[in-house]
């Protein structure tokens, strides 16, 4: 389960950059809408890819992110 703890972020920075593809840009849409932890299988089933490239995609997401001071916080299952 992941859950985007945000400060101060906007999603625009994402479109100026050829870091992150488009994909990975509407998944980090959809976690900026949600308050609450939701399983990858939640963000594949969305975007009708892998819950493997949802993960593969976590950790793009998670090494552009800390450019701008934000946290992907990870929860096992068994923590829910």
């Amino acid at each position: 389960l992941v859950w985007l703890q945000k400060e101060e972020f906007m999603l625009a920075n994402f479109n100026g950059g050829d870091v992150l593809n488009q994909r990975q840009i509407d998944l980090m849409k959809l976690l900026c809408e949600q308050n609450v932890f939701r399983p990858a299988s939640f963000f594949s089933r969305k975007l009708s890819v892998s819950t493997k490239t949802v993960y593969s995609d976590f950790q793009d997401i998670e090494k552009f992110v800390k450019k701008f001071q934000v946290e992907l916080i990870r929860r096992s299952e068994e923590h829910t």
